[in-house]
């Protein structure tokens, strides 16, 4: 249609040239011998009827740039309107924080586990959403990265198994190295799109892809919006990541397409593979960093809790110590739940690991009430005992599996947690099976295994099975 209307104008005023001219050849003469000129009458109405009928090209094309002067404020405001709008919805309208206001009970909006609790009686200068913070071997490579990058900018990706401190190890980082950078927390991939496209200003911003597998996809992050964020370096924009390594194995493996369906996953590929730059974060501390937290350990119960047993993995276990109480106390199995009260049971009356089924058995149907004694399975304890050794994040379960021996090994945060048991809140008593299977413990304390537990209440009772079983742990 409008080119219809343009083809019209046109043709209208080549018309209208036309009629001019010959208008202009007829009175023309007249005309010139009346001014006393002594031009030729076709070429003056040549001349006239050229200017009528360059108005139908240039009238359009000065129509054309007017509006567009008058259009370009409105475009303008729009815009603008729009990257205010897409910030808006980020922040939810408080606009870009700083890295370094972020505080500690923000752990959560940047993906960081809960860990064990402080205790009450901790020094009050301690964090108690974060515990004190272990330096990691890989912080070096790690920092020195992100001081060469922020002049430039740059894409960086944290691979490591789950809760392995990949998320609290980069916080970290960013705050020693980038502390004045603005950080944004996108809900989407789609929404770092938006805003590129927007040409939103991100210059010194981190953008914040933690759980990076969650941003990518057929409708998430393109490597078109990273390779032009990364592009501009005169405003640095550092984009970080976190992921386990499989899926980063997953998600960058070649598609075996016949060339008819679409790639899917090359947006991924290319932005896991090519654009991002990876550092692996493992989940067993060293043996330098176990020492920097023994160290530490003395100022942070939380750390202290983590280190006494000498097991690599402190940040697995700093991380799942809430979860695994939580799963404890409130179980999706009762008779695992069941199970796992009877290993504490048995470890805090000094059993040694690893406790054997013919332990765990009797004590856990000691705990379950009538009602789930009556109505439990036949092959109960097995399906409890697979349960109770399902990890909750990474290699943290309530029970592990002992590698040499048949029996289980008790090494969980819910040892450490003050818990009467179940069978002592319903004012049960122990009965002579329950005697004869902590007598299995050594000589030494069946004394007051079974009187320790049964006056559970009493002062220093705690506090002296707490410390039997950490010795005969220890030997």
């Amino acid at each position: 249609m409008a080119r219809r209307v343009r083809v019209g104008w046109v043709r209208g005023w080549l018309m209208a040239a036309l009629v001019v001219f010959v208008v202009v050849a007829e009175v023309g003469p007249a005309f010139l011998e009346a001014a006393r000129l002594s031009w030729s009458p076709l070429v003056v109405a040549g001349v006239v009827a050229a200017l009528t009928g360059a108005v139908s090209v240039v009238k359009p094309i000065a129509d054309a740039y007017a509006q567009a002067w008058a259009r370009w404020p409105v475009r303008w405001v729009e815009r603008a309107q729009r990257r205010k709008e897409l910030v808006e919805a980020v922040t939810g309208g408080r606009g870009f924080p700083r890295i370094r206001d972020i505080r500690d009970h923000d752990r959560s909006l940047l993906g960081i586990h809960p860990a064990i609790p402080l205790p009450a009686d901790a020094d009050p200068s301690l964090s108690v959403e974060l515990p004190t913070y272990v330096l990691r071997d890989i912080d070096t490579g790690l920092r020195a990265w992100l001081a060469e990058r922020q002049h430039t900018g740059g894409f960086l990706l944290l691979v490591g198994p789950a809760a392995a401190g990949k998320t609290r190890t980069l916080y970290e980082a960013l705050r020693v190295v980038v502390p004045k950078w603005r950080l944004i927390l996108p809900m989407s991939g789609a929404q770092v799109n938006e805003l590129a496209a927007a040409d939103v200003d991100l210059s010194r911003t981190v953008v914040w892809l933690n759980d990076i597998p969650t941003f990518l996809g057929a409708e998430g992050l393109t490597a078109a919006t990273v390779r032009r964020l990364l592009a501009d370096r005169e405003r640095p924009v550092l984009l970080v990541g976190t992921i386990w390594p499989d899926l980063f194995d997953a998600l960058t493996r070649p598609a075996a397409t016949d060339g008819t369906q679409q790639d899917l996953g090359r947006d991924a590929r290319e932005i896991l593979s090519v654009l991002a730059t990876r550092f692996d974060l493992t989940s067993d501390f060293s043996r330098h960093e176990q020492e920097r937290a023994r160290a530490l350990a003395h100022h942070d119960p939380r750390l202290a809790e983590a280190t006494h047993l000498n097991d690599p993995h402190i940040a697995q276990t700093l991380a799942a110590a809430p979860e695994l109480i939580r799963r404890w106390r409130n179980p999706a199995n009762p008779y695992g739940a069941a199970v796992i009260t009877a290993a504490v049971t048995a470890r805090r009356c000094g059993h040694p690991e690893p406790i054997p089924e013919s332990v765990l058995r009797p004590l856990a149907e000691h705990v379950l009430a009538p009602t789930e004694r009556a109505t439990a399975p036949t092959d109960w304890f097995t399906e409890a005992l697979d349960w109770a050794r399902q990890p909750v994040r990474g290699k943290a379960a309530p029970l592990t599996p002992p590698r040499l021996v048949r029996g289980n090994n008790r090494r969980s945060p819910c040892l450490r947690r003050p818990r009467r048991a179940r069978c002592h809140q319903s004012g049960r008593t122990w009965s002579h099976d329950q005697r004869r299977v902590l007598a299995s413990a050594p000589r030494s304390r069946r004394a007051w295994s079974v009187r320790g537990y049964r006056t559970e209440c009493l002062p220093g009772t705690r506090e002296t099975r707490h410390r039997a079983a950490c010795a005969f742990q220890s030997r």
